[in-house]
């Protein structure tokens, strides 16, 4: 029998985000690499359409500069990541308006470990409408855990004990995203709060 060389096709891309800026006419789109993608297919819709068009194709690095924009409109996004096996799911969706200017950061990000868990705390940004978090266990590498916070709490959980988990948060309007927050770590314990 003829043996086939099936290539798997690649994860969806995660931690799409988009930022637009005021009066740019750009967006600028950003996402995590995926396992075993060699490029990746950009996707937008106008103003909460429901017909996404190909803008690019075929790019092979993990950002995009989508340029030519309305001010004003809404832009939607999501991107596919492909190889010679197929092409992946898309990603989650991520909306951006150029001419509105993005939220400040987030400030005084702060957490605190309890036993598999931890608890995040920062201060309300004006004119955000939600959050997105971010976490790592080091070398930079961060990912996505959770795209729309509303409040300004966030409990991780689930996690090793005696690992230790970086964070930073950003905050999210319809201009897009803003910069990162601080970067704050902690390490989940048994002896942590609530345990005698």
């Amino acid at each position: 029998a003829e043996e086939v060389d099936a290539t798997p096709i690649p994860e969806a891309p995660t931690g799409l985000t988009a930022s637009a800026g005021a009066a740019s006419g750009q967006g600028d789109l950003q996402w995590n690499p995926s396992p075993g993608a060699d490029s990746y297919t950009i996707y937008y819709s106008k103003d909460g359409g429901n017909t996404f068009t190909a803008i690019s194709p075929n790019v092979t690095g993990t950002s995009y500069p989508h340029t030519g924009l309305n001010d004003g409109t809404e832009y939607t996004y999501y991107v596919v990541a492909n190889n010679a096996g197929g092409t992946s799911e898309s990603s989650d969706t991520i909306s951006a308006t150029p001419g509105v200017e993005p939220p400040d950061p987030p400030t005084n990000l702060m957490a605190t470990a309890g036993s598999g868990e931890v608890t995040l705390n920062w201060t309300a940004v004006d004119g955000a409408d939600d959050y997105t978090i971010y976490v790592s266990t080091g070398g930079g590498d961060y990912t996505v855990i959770s795209p729309n916070v509303t409040g300004t709490s966030f409990t991780h959980t689930n996690l090793t004990n005696g690992t230790n988990y970086y964070y930073y948060v950003v905050a999210n309007n319809e201009g897009g995203a803003s910069a990162d927050s601080n970067v704050v770590s902690a390490t989940p314990t048994d002896s942590g709060p609530g345990f005698t």
